[in-house]
């Protein structure tokens, strides 16, 4: 009998582990298929002979709008899941399942995002060679060559990140870590925009500028200052100060969390860049008038 129950445990954990990592992938499935019929439907309503005709789109400039659009109401999606789960009290009792799920989603995200980001550059490659002769696989691998830091960036985060966070919920702070995350989203509705109103010839429009701007303010708060809400976070709930909580990150912690860092100061450096050159360009114009 103990011989038996002794086989019976570790099959008994095998079976649990089996379904939930069955049920994982089939809600990753689910939600994956769901940002394609929403990215399907966005591409038929932008590419309507009224809208197109009016702005003078390319069927590839339809297709980037409607990925465009897609990223924006997934970053709104992500970055209200991840303040909230900043903000929320007794976080660990009620939010470890809405992390769960959110991570599924994100995952299944970025494998839809690649697709999507293939769907315009497919677009684009057909624009330019109509007589081509390649398959959509041919195709694909022509983009996985030309977009090969794209494809690393959302396999890794779909593939390695979102399972190995999935893990460590439960693992101080591993929840906090995941809504910082989350909301370094908040600023890409703000890119998105800025690329549609340019693809719509708007680039001189108050919208554009105010759109700009924005982006300039929510970048850094978001994707910098997150770091000083994220300890003060943590020392709060451990009944530290900020400084101790620094301290006491592990050095490898430290290390990934700096080189996340580095690039979003210097992404932030060519927004400022940016920001001023159409200002500049703006007040010229203005003086020109008067």
């Amino acid at each position: 009998m103990r011989t038996e129950s002794a086989f019976q445990i570790p099959l008994v954990k095998d079976a649990k582990m089996q379904t939930s990592m069955y049920m994982a992938g089939l809600e990753v499935a689910t939600v994956f298929l769901l940002f394609l019929g929403i990215f399907n439907t966005l591409k038929s309503v932008y590419g309507r002979p009224s809208f197109v005709g009016h702005f003078h789109l390319k069927q590839s400039v339809v297709t980037d709008i409607a990925n465009k659009t897609m990223s924006a109401l997934f970053a709104v999606t992500a970055a209200s899941t991840g303040i909230f789960l900043m903000t929320a009290s007794d976080r660990r009792k009620q939010d470890l399942l809405i992390m769960e799920h959110i991570l599924f989603v994100v995952m299944a995200y970025f494998f839809y995002d690649t697709i999507s980001m293939f769907k315009v550059f497919e677009a684009k490659y057909e624009e330019n060679h109509p007589d081509h002769t390649a398959s959509s696989l041919g195709l694909f691998w022509r983009f996985m060559k030309d977009q090969p830091l794209l494809i690393a960036h959302h396999l890794s985060l779909a593939a390695i990140f979102c399972p190995m966070m999935s893990q460590c919920l439960d693992h101080e702070p591993g929840d906090l870590m995941v809504g910082c995350a989350l909301i370094f989203e908040a600023s890409t509705p703000f890119v998105s925009l800025r690329a549609i109103l340019s693809h719509l010839g708007l680039k001189s429009s108050l919208l554009y500028l105010f759109n700009g701007l924005a982006m300039v303010i929510v970048f850094p708060m978001c994707r910098i200052f997150i770091y000083g809400w994220f300890y003060y976070t943590y020392a709060s709930i451990r009944n530290i100060t900020i400084w101790e909580g620094v301290a006491s990150t592990p050095r490898h912690c430290m290390v990934f969390m700096t080189l996340v860092l580095l690039p979003q100061l210097y992404w932030y450096r060519l927004m400022v860049k940016g920001a001023s050159k159409v200002l500049e360009e703006r007040r010229g114009k203005a003086e020109k008038r008067m």
